[in-house]
């Protein structure tokens, strides 16, 4: 074999491991754009978790008693809602004349911090449409809430709330204090009537 023939081998195995090289440096080049996107997009749901809030609007009945039931707003998201504004349809009484509108919470908030809960105590009993008193409540009400996360990126939520299923409370049975909220609106009215009696014989 001569040394022109054997520059030649050296000069193909050479093209060889620089071809091969070559493929393995894409390779890795590719698996470490691929880790860094990963990592990049990681990075983007850890942050965006970190200042975005989660809001949840329900009704959570009462374990002492069906007829209780709470209306709660709670932020179980790691970071503050800022301005939040909330829209009530149908608006509906939920005690005498007092709407779910005049609730404070449901009302323009400057903020709700993380695990913030507020809730609000209600008696079915004083449910009623706005419209017509006698007529029975909406089968559903929806509470619409937008919001700003702190990067300043609106949100908008809503919440259908079953105030009818639960209206129909006191079709599963009577507590002790179920009893004392019926004795106490009975109370309530005759006082009313009471009131009027004085005020005639005057």
């Amino acid at each position: 074999m001569c040394v022109q023939d054997l520059n030649t081998i050296l000069s193909l195995i050479f093209s060889a491991f620089v071809m091969i090289a070559t493929i393995v440096v894409a390779c890795a080049t590719r698996k470490y754009a691929e880790l860094t996107a990963s990592l990049v997009e990681e990075t983007r749901l850890v942050r965006k978790a970190q200042t975005e809030p989660k809001i949840s609007i329900h009704l959570r009945p009462q374990e002492q008693s069906p007829l209780i039931v709470d209306l709660v707003i709670q932020n179980y998201g790691q970071a503050p809602a800022l301005n939040l504004e909330f829209q009530i349809e149908p608006d509906m009484y939920y005690y005498k004349d007092r709407k779910l509108s005049d609730v404070d919470f449901l009302q323009r908030l400057s903020s709700l911090q993380p695990n913030e809960t507020r809730f609000l105590p209600m008696y079915t009993g004083y449910w009623k449409t706005l419209d017509a008193p006698n007529r029975e409540i909406p089968e559903t009400v929806t509470i619409t809430i937008s919001y700003h996360d702190v990067l300043g990126n609106k949100k908008t939520n809503n919440f259908p709330l079953p105030f009818l299923t639960y209206s129909h409370a006191e079709t599963w049975g009577e507590s002790a204090l179920d009893k004392i909220a019926k004795s106490l609106n009975s109370l309530d009215e005759s006082i009313k009537q009471y009131v009027k009696h004085l005020s005639r014989s005057q």
